[in-house]
């Protein structure tokens, strides 16, 4: 005898379990990605069109079990999205699958039998891939339910194409409409869309600053005090703060300044201590400062410049170094999205150079460079609206899994153009408060006085 398979039980939160209820019910198609005591709850309502995917076969086949002792009331679809061996909660086993993940997202839109969702649950693997998937294929309004979002930072990159309308507790509400997929975000999309919590590509550490303290090396001047930040692969942080509190002095101690020195504390670069090397080995190590006033260099061609920077990193790491034909043909496709033209690659470096065309060789330079961890010490500074608008630009197609960033700011007008994941605020020394990109917003209506009064 077949033992009794147990109802799956809804285990969100009331508030949240109310929401997909109503949903559901105002829905003619369902959409799930991830099964369990939602798809009960879907099934359980008669004359619904319920797809759900599922990428663990064990747990898919309880599931099957389960609606096999106790038949849907709806028409209900469990559609295994093959991704490889998994563990717990369908995380993938290592990456070797990895060309099949995609599938997961995407698979169930091509099924002769699938019906275009009313409404669409996020609640499995791959979500920010989900999120994406639905957004694109869409061809009419459609409500997205995701789950676990409110405190996960790495999904929050996608507010960069679309903002929830509503958080429910841990879940935010989406409601889309079709979206053709922007030429100018195609890296930035197919990068996003294999972020996995539990597999390795998202696990990964670029930036991890303890306890970090300051002092000026001549004076007995403490700066910061007690610096604690963590920076994933692929996300953009921002730091905020009123002057003085100790925002630029970080990107001097990270990039090896001289006049500082470090009393306490670790700064970890994909797991090496940055504190510990010179200046030049943070930078072939692939650590990149573009300052607040880029300094100008006589003597020096700007292109000169380029090219014996980024064939000292190419040897240091092992690569063979540019020829001169080869370095030409990129440096000037990197410098046409910046609007530098051959002039401003002829001359000196910076020298008599507008601020916006200072800024602009520091986004080339970084380019050229393709660093793992950029920080920009308040680059909107001194930029009108374009020459701001056209830095960021530069600075958006540079971003992706691999490269993460550490924007140092004032205002947030510079941060409607590079969307962050995550942004702190800076104070005395220390961040005393880390949120979303809404966060800012707060500063921007509000200014520090609230957050400064928090923090005593």
């Amino acid at each position: 005898m077949t033992p009794e398979i147990l109802r799956p039980k809804l285990t969100m939160p009331e508030a949240e379990a109310k929401l997909l209820t109503l949903s559901y019910a105002g829905a003619d198609v369902i959409l799930e990605y991830g099964s369990g005591g939602s798809t009960v709850v879907a099934a359980e309502m008669a004359g619904k069109r319920v797809t759900s995917v599922e990428g663990d076969a064990a747990w898919l086949a309880m599931m099957q079990g389960y609606f096999a002792q106790t038949p849907p009331l709806a028409d209900l679809t469990m559609h295994y999205a093959d991704i490889g061996p998994t563990k717990a909660w369908a995380f993938p086993k290592g990456e070797a699958t990895f060309r099949d993940w995609p599938a997961y997202a995407l698979g169930v839109w091509d099924l002769p039998e699938f019906h275009h969702p009313d409404v669409v649950l996020i609640d499995g693997r791959f979500r920010a891939g989900c999120f994406l998937a639905t957004l694109f294929r869409i061809s009419k309004p459609t409500l997205v339910l995701w789950d676990d979002y409110v405190d996960r930072r790495e999904y929050h990159r996608v507010e960069s194409l679309m903002k929830p309308v509503e958080i429910i507790g841990r879940m935010a509400l989406f409601e889309l409409t079709p979206m053709a997929v922007p030429a100018d975000r195609l890296l930035w999309i197919m990068q996003t869309f294999l972020l996995t919590r539990g597999g390795s590509l998202k696990d990964k550490k670029m930036l991890e600053i303890k306890n970090l303290h300051v002092k000026l090396e001549e004076e007995d001047k403490v700066i910061l005090r007690g610096v604690d930040l963590k920076i994933g692969a692929g996300e953009v942080h921002a730091i905020m703060g009123p002057n003085g509190s100790g925002k630029s002095t970080l990107s001097y101690v990270l990039s090896g300044r001289d006049g500082y020195q470090v009393t306490q504390g670790s700064a970890l670069l994909q797991g090496q201590e940055l504190l510990e090397m010179e200046p030049e080995a943070r930078a072939a190590a692939g650590l990149f400062l573009a300052f607040q006033y880029p300094v100008e260099i006589p003597g020096v061609g700007n292109m000169t410049f380029l090219r014996t920077a980024v064939n000292a990193q190419r040897k240091t790491r092992g690569e063979p170094e540019l020829t001169a034909g080869e370095f030409l043909k990129v440096v000037r496709e990197k410098a046409k999205t910046l609007q530098i033209d051959a002039d401003m690659l002829k001359r000196p470096v910076n020298v008599g150079f507008s601020g916006g065309e200072k800024k602009r060789n520091e986004i080339l330079q970084m380019a050229m460079l393709e660093p793992k961890m950029c920080i920009l010490d308040e680059t909107d500074s001194g930029l009108d609206v374009d020459a701001m608008k056209l830095v960021s630009e530069g600075v958006n197609a540079l971003r992706g899994a691999g490269r993460s960033f550490l924007v140092i700011t004032h205002y947030q007008r510079l941060l409607d153009h590079i969307k962050p994941d995550v942004v702190h605020i800076m104070a005395a020394g220390r961040i005393i408060k880390t949120g979303g990109p809404e966060l800012a917003l707060e500063v921007e209506n509000n200014g520090y006085a609230d957050l400064l009064a928090e923090a005593e």
